[in-house]
């Protein structure tokens, strides 16, 4: 996944080699450049940034004293033609502080410290996955089993969540062989891990642990014979 880039620099020509820059690295999408970095922090407040590229010294904010600004924290690397303000560039946490002139094999490095952190995060978000999920259920938050579950469905604005009657549970689900639950089927695929739940077609997404066996434009769970859709037949058949 890209990280989303903001540009800041008051020199036009500063800002256009970091535009240029950042063309020559695949992980990197600018989604704005700024050369007032008052309007730098607008945007920063309104919207989805993952790495901040800035100038230090810049009329009306610093780029120190615009990342002392962020409620939350956003990786920044720091760019300026005065060494001294590496020291408070650095307490400040940031990932990097390149000296001006920038060349390219410096500006790459600061760069892939970002895309190796962002790496390592969604390597550990992959390996805790959750086995088992609490879902609204009317006014109750519901507890279900990852493994449990069979199929899920769409039915209108409903979900049929179909669990599997070959497992125990010891839980409020212990007898129950569906739920109706309000949520799409999009939002909740996303709560589920990622290497047991698929999407087989637009309305069904299914549990490879609980599969019987595949043909050509369909596959069985537990006697139930459920449609392959065309666009996601050969992603399925890739990961079998």
């Amino acid at each position: 996944m890209s990280l989303k880039t903001l540009l800041i620099d008051d020199e036009q020509y500063s800002l256009d080699l970091l535009k240029t820059y950042c063309k020559q690295i695949s992980e990197i999408d600018v989604i704005a450049a700024f050369s007032c970095p008052l309007q730098a922090l607008s945007f920063i407040q309104n919207n989805e940034v993952d790495l901040i590229i800035s100038d230090v010294d810049m009329p009306g904010l610093s780029g120190v004293e615009l990342a002392q600004s962020l409620s939350k924290p956003i990786p920044t690397i720091l760019i300026t033609a005065h060494a001294q303000y590496a020291v408070e560039g650095f307490a400040l946490d940031v990932v990097d502080y390149l000296l001006k002139p920038v060349m390219l094999p410096r500006f790459i490095k600061a760069v892939n410290k970002v895309v190796l952190r962002n790496k390592d995060l969604s390597m550990v978000a992959k390996a805790v996955e959750p086995k088992y999920l609490f879902v609204k259920d009317g006014q109750l938050r519901r507890r279900i089993s990852c493994a449990k579950i069979s199929y899920i469905q769409s039915q209108g604005d409903y979900l049929e969540i179909h669990l599997s009657a070959s497992l125990n549970d010891t839980g409020d689900n212990a007898s129950k062989t569906s739920l109706l639950l309000l949520y799409t089927l999009t939002e909740f695929l996303e709560m589920l891990p990622a290497k047991d739940f698929v999407r087989i077609h637009r309305s069904t997404v299914i549990n490879l642990a609980r599969v019987d066996y595949v043909e050509k434009d369909h596959l069985v769970i537990e006697g139930q014979d459920l449609n392959i859709g065309k666009t996601y037949r050969s992603s399925l058949l890739s990961i079998l």
